[in-house]
């Protein structure tokens, strides 16, 4: 057929049958968000849910991401007096992070990141290295080479404390509610 053909079955051969199993990174990416609003019902805001200051709901929204298509998952709505917090899944396929969801009210908005428990800004995410290529190396070079093993990724749920600077910080009870209140008291937010 072509060039196309080709170059198709040369990476069939390299990589295999295995392909990528986007029913899985969804069905991980739900259970996460899951995880996160039980967390919220259940702990962060269960006692102004019970006193009936707060209600929480669910809403069907569709996610859409380039290798993974289209898919269900649902928003979580906080509703108290005339004011109206949304969690909005965003989507899994993110540079250093497996999951986003944005809390957003009335054009403001906060970011929520899975990232390892470990990280607390991007810039630890972000490793470079430099290998001069040519030449013979000593035994010494050859063990720098080698690749470091990273222990693998904890990951939990943290807001981008400053965009500018990209810095995570904990999200739990505390700076959960607070971030409610920073978006509706309208404090300026970078």
């Amino acid at each position: 057929m072509g060039k196309l053909e080709d170059f198709i079955d040369n990476i069939e051969k390299k990589e295999g049958n295995a392909g990528f199993d986007a029913e899985g990174v969804i069905g991980l990416f739900r259970q996460r968000v899951e995880d996160f609003y039980s967390r919220v019902e259940q702990d962060w805001l269960k006692e102004l849910i019970n006193s009936g200051k707060i209600h929480c709901a669910r809403e069907g929204i569709e996610v859409t991401e380039e290798s993974l298509g289209t898919y269900p998952m649902d928003e979580m709505v906080i509703k108290f007096f005339r004011f109206v917090i949304r969690l909005t899944p965003i989507g899994t396929i993110l540079i250093g992070s497996p999951g986003r969801i944005d809390m957003t009210f009335e054009g403001k908005s906060r970011m929520l990141v899975l990232v390892d428990r470990r990280i607390t800004c991007a810039a630890e995410q972000i490793v470079i290295r430099e290998r001069i290529v040519g030449g013979q190396q000593t035994d010494d070079e050859e063990e720098r080479d080698k690749v470091e093993e990273r222990p693998k990724p904890e990951y939990v749920w943290k807001y981008i404390d400053d965009p500018r600077e990209y810095t995570y910080a904990v999200l739990d009870k505390e700076s959960f509610q607070n971030l409610i209140v920073e978006l509706v008291n309208g404090k300026k937010l970078f």
